[in-house]
């Protein structure tokens, strides 16, 4: 028996569902992936409980039991966004299955039964180097350059971002193939350039390019947006 004490009870969810383990594999260009302790997977769930406190959604993190092998215990029915995070800057996330389905085409739902999450990285992504400049052509230093996947938000992952140095060059690496819009700022908020219309007041210095599966571009050049 649940005794529920009076009081407001909007925003309660009772899940009557019997709760799910999933286990995952991880890989980088087919060899187990070595926990390190800096990759991160999680499952943001479509709609359900949320953190009152924050006003998030309660994610669900990885438990990694060895070198490749992690699970989830305890994961209620539904649908989730499965997020992958603290990649090293020349892995990037090839692909995610769960079961025979596409976790990247959205979201994936978990059922009664077992399926396996399967996450692929690779080392062999595309690289860019260029020179960050301003209007006239003069190299800026310490230029915030961000370069933006055409699926935007919903694949935070691909979102790319280097300093220039003192002669205004910089270096990214990486690259999951696709098309990408490339742009730099002297100074931003936190991650504003997940905001699109943000990055439409600065189209006009937008930068698009297209990265091919373990291409090289060079002498790429950006011009800074003052702010």
């Amino acid at each position: 028996p649940v005794d529920v004490p009076d009081g407001d009870l909007s925003g309660v969810f009772l899940v009557a569902a019997p709760l799910v383990k999933i286990d995952g594999r991880a890989s980088v260009d087919g060899e187990l992936w070595p926990d390190d302790g800096k990759l991160g997977i999680t499952l943001e769930p479509v709609s359900g409980p949320t953190d009152v406190e924050n006003a998030v959604p309660l994610s669900r993190s990885v438990f990694w039991e060895d070198a490749g092998a992690f699970s989830f215990s305890a994961v209620a029915p539904g649908d989730y966004v499965v997020r992958v995070s603290g990649l090293p800057k020349d892995v990037f996330l090839a692909s995610a299955r769960y079961g025979a389905g596409d976790a990247l085409a959205g979201p994936i739902t978990v059922e009664n039964g077992r399926a396996i999450l399967e996450i692929a990285l690779s080392r062999k992504g595309g690289r860019l180097q260029g020179m960050a400049a301003d209007e006239s052509g003069n190299p800026v230093f310490d230029a915030e350059v961000v370069l933006v996947p055409d699926e935007g938000p919903s694949r935070p992952e691909r979102y790319k971002t280097a300093r220039s140095g003192p002669d205004g060059r910089f270096e990214i690496e990486g690259i999951a193939p696709g098309s990408y819009r490339l742009l730099a700022w002297v100074s931003i908020p936190r991650y504003q350039y997940f905001d699109a219309r943000f990055l439409d007041e600065h189209r006009s210095r937008v930068r698009m390019l297209t990265v091919a599966p373990g291409q090289a571009q060079t002498g790429v050049l950006v011009t800074v947006s003052p702010d």
